[in-house]
């Protein structure tokens, strides 16, 4: 039986467009939030998850940089939406990395802020890990080797508290990097290993590739 309620269809589509984001798979995260768009306004309903953002994550490309941070910029300010954007966090996560890759770390660091900000205020918690991950990686830009391990640590902590295995081998990727760097090469590998080898599927997914090749690399 096919469902016929078009703001279930439309979240179903949203949340497709995130597992896609998290899958770091532009083309379809691009395609699906167009179909969740076209439905939103056909059947004149709001998205939980403002598309700009879902569009301004896809469209970074070295020749789509100011269009990504166009789109962000649009979402995160529309007065229409304030006080009522779901996964503000996860938004403002999203612009933080997409100034980060464009090598705008002090607007990254600004971003990461403002979503602390609406941590406190709201409660929500499920994207911690990767907020904390983000914060090693500014500090790390910056020259705050110290600071940058304790952020990448609690990521990792955090990940593993809440059972997130995709967000905790983000972060043991981005620590044994930094371990790496530090030639404690051992170390990194034991972190990264147990982690990678939790994986049964998903092989085909960037994450996995390139936790394989890190560690690859530590074992050569």
């Amino acid at each position: 039986m096919r469902l016929n309620h078009p703001f279930s269809l439309a979240l179903a589509r949203v949340h497709a467009s995130i597992l896609h984001q998290f899958r770091r798979d532009s083309a379809s995260l691009l395609q699906c939030t167009e179909s969740a768009e076209t439905l939103a306004a056909e059947k004149r309903i709001a998205l939980t998850l403002d598309p700009r953002v879902l569009r301004g994550w896809a469209l970074l490309a070295p020749d789509g940089i100011e269009a990504a941070i166009a789109s962000f910029r649009a979402a995160l300010s529309d007065p229409a939406r304030q006080g009522t954007i779901q996964y503000a966090l996860y938004s403002f996560a999203l612009f933080s990395e997409v100034l980060c890759l464009t090598g705008n770390h002090a607007g990254g660091s600004d971003a990461l802020r403002d979503a602390a900000v609406i941590a406190e205020q709201s409660g929500e918690r499920w994207w911690d890990a990767e907020i904390c991950r983000l914060r090693g990686l500014v500090a790390l830009s910056g020259g705050e080797v110290s600071e940058s391990e304790a952020w990448l640590l609690k990521s990792l902590q955090t990940a593993q508290q809440q059972r997130a295995k995709s967000l905790e081998l983000r972060a043991a990727m981005s620590l044994a990097r930094l371990w790496r760097d530090q030639g404690k090469v051992q170390q990194a590998r034991e972190l990264l290993a147990p982690v990678y080898g939790w994986f049964t599927e998903g092989f085909d997914t960037l994450d996995l590739k390139e936790a394989k090749a890190l560690l690859d690399e530590l074992r050569a």
